[in-house]
């Protein structure tokens, strides 16, 4: 930890015998070993994980304690529900091996080593799909267990995603990825999709649906960005603000709720299609005082019913 100084907290101090291992230098998740073995049960070990960590970090100070005493704890099942309830906000900082200020504390706290293996350990006790977990290049097609993740409500945070053949009956999914493929599939209704943690690269994040029955609403889609929506027979809203936007085969789309700015815009063979632009209030969209130069090239094939250009 960097010292043997006793933690302080407003919470008070550690029990005496744990201040002793802390003067030792003994590493927190030891720490709590003793604790546990003490007969400290699950509220109590996250109580003296809050006091083992550093108190400057960006991370929340609740979620980094659950996290510590999760991955430290014997019988950690009892933590793992509580764990869950920060859901992908806590998924995502462990996911990304590069994600070094939101680690921060655990990383501060145990070293980098003893840090990455308590990252491990954490995602495999939360049941997070295995093959998620030490991302190495291109994750293959349909990684093990994480549909059915998705179909619990759990959000997904990987470099890349890409599911083919599947059929999903939650109503939502939550994902970050800087690459998204989804084949030949049915559902979720809302497609919640933004950046991931592991963005760093100069190419903008991908977003690819063929074929997909079910799926209604796309939605957080990050600027700059690439959205590509083929034969979708009941996607309605693109919500978001895509670089470059490419939908055909897609009858009832027809909402399109982003500024009106980028490099490509395709429609092809939408019906559905009325009006390239939707107003919003200054309130809604900052971005709407200034973008006013609208898509560099607009292709149009097929869209009878379209009847408004925005001015360029």
């Amino acid at each position: 930890m960097g010292g043997a100084a006793v933690p302080r907290h407003p919470e008070g101090p550690l029990p005496l015998y744990l201040q002793a291992l802390v003067a030792a230098e003994v590493p927190p998740d030891e720490v709590l070993g003793q604790a546990e073995a003490a007969g400290a049960g699950p509220e109590e070990l996250v109580r003296i994980a809050r006091l083992l960590l550093p108190h400057r970090w960006s991370m929340d100070p609740e979620m980094a304690a659950v996290c510590l005493a999760l991955g430290s704890a014997r019988r950690w099942k009892p933590l793992q529900a509580r764990a869950r309830t920060f859901g992908l906000a806590l998924v995502a900082r462990l996911a990304s091996l590069d994600n070094i200020q939101d680690l921060e504390p655990l990383r501060e706290a145990l070293g980098p080593p003893s840090c990455e293996r308590l990252r491990r350990r954490v995602l495999r006790r939360l049941g997070y799909p295995p093959d998620l977990i030490n991302p190495v290049g291109r994750t293959a097609p349909n990684p093990r267990s994480a549909l059915q993740w998705l179909e619990e409500g759990r959000g997904l945070a990987a470099p890349d995603l890409e599911f083919r053949d599947f059929s999903n009956s939650a109503a939502r999914w939550e994902l970050h990825a800087e690459r998204l493929v989804l084949r030949d599939g049915f559902g979720p209704k809302q497609i919640l999709w933004s950046q991931s943690p592991f963005s760093g690269g100069d190419a903008p994040p991908t977003a690819r649906c063929f074929r997909i029955r079910g799926l209604r609403e796309l939605k957080g889609i990050p600027w700059p960005s690439i959205i590509v929506a083929a034969k979708c027979p009941e996607l309605e809203t693109i919500q978001g603000t895509p670089s470059t936007l490419v939908a055909m085969d897609c009858p009832r789309l027809s909402d399109f709720l982003f500024p009106d700015r980028g490099g490509l815009l395709h429609l092809e063979r939408c019906a559905g299609i009325r009006s390239l632009w939707v107003e919003a209030s200054l309130e809604e969209d900052p971005y709407l005082e200034w973008n006013t130069n609208g898509w560099h090239t607009l292709v149009l094939d097929a869209c009878p019913a379209l009847r408004f250009l925005p001015e360029r």
